[in-house]
């Protein structure tokens, strides 16, 4: 007659019989995880299509009869940005989103005897070929998004001034506000994209160094004595957009 099993073998076996189970649905889940297709980097990244609206005050087929005539209106409040379209250069005062807002504010100037025109310029959709990792992706995002991110927001800083929502302290510190997103925006990319050889991110580096400098300048106060800080505002939220568009045109 067989003996009967001690208690500690019971457990002992149970242990075992739990273990090699246990083994079993393991080694089971990591031949199913091994068979899936391991995780691929993105293959790229976008920024989707948008249209701005610009009021210009005058054009020249010169550039520095453009100019000449920015430097009067910039005393006015506007911001006297220079833009090429074709074979014009126009006197931008301000770029709207909405067509409306840019109908209402030449009908105000109308008023006051002062003509302008609309143009409308429109920046399609942008990709970056390439295989990219998650936070690669992350920053690039960002990086495509930043001129319009930051016209958009100093947008809104100029009309809080104009409007005195804002007085010009409180809208400095806004200001610079938006400076450190595109600062920190700026020093991701550099670092994981400096010393890259690809042509695009060589002339996005290009498009944030340029952008970069202008926001410096902007929080530098660096003016001309008669020219308004709204006007300062507009001039440089205006130089973003346009380095997207040579962006655009050059990729």
């Amino acid at each position: 007659m067989p003996k009967k099993l001690s208690v500690n073998a019971k457990i002992l076996i149970v242990v075992s019989f739990v273990f090699v189970v246990a083994t079993s649905v393991l080694l089971a889940n990591l031949l199913t995880l091994s068979l899936l297709p391991a995780a691929q980097p993105s293959t790229a990244v976008k920024a989707n299509a948008f249209e701005v609206h610009i009021l210009s005050l005058g054009k020249s087929q010169n550039e520095k009869a453009a100019a000449s005539l920015a430097d009067d209106y910039k005393k006015m409040g506007a911001g006297g940005y220079v833009w090429q379209v074709g074979d014009y250069f126009y006197v931008a005062s301000s770029a709207y989103i909405n067509k409306n807002d840019a109908s209402l504010v030449q009908n105000n100037l109308k008023n006051s005897e002062i003509e302008s025109e609309i143009v409308s310029v429109k920046f399609p959709a942008f990709t970056i070929g390439g295989s990219f990792e998650s936070e690669e992706k992350k920053v690039l995002q960002k990086v495509l998004n930043l001129p319009f991110n930051a016209y958009s927001n100093l947008y809104d800083i100029a009309i809080s001034l104009d409007t005195a929502v804002y007085n010009e302290v409180s809208a400095k510190l806004a200001v610079n506000a938006v400076h450190s997103q595109i600062s920190s925006v700026v020093t991701d990319f550099e670092t994981l994209f400096a010393g890259s050889d690809n042509d695009v991110l060589l002339k996005i580096e290009k498009m944030l160094k340029n952008i970069l400098s202008s926001s410096n300048s902007l929080i530098g106060l660096l003016k001309d004595e008669q020219q308004t800080y709204s006007s300062l505002i507009k001039y440089h939220y205006l130089s973003f957009l346009n380095e997207y568009n040579n962006l655009i045109k050059d990729a």
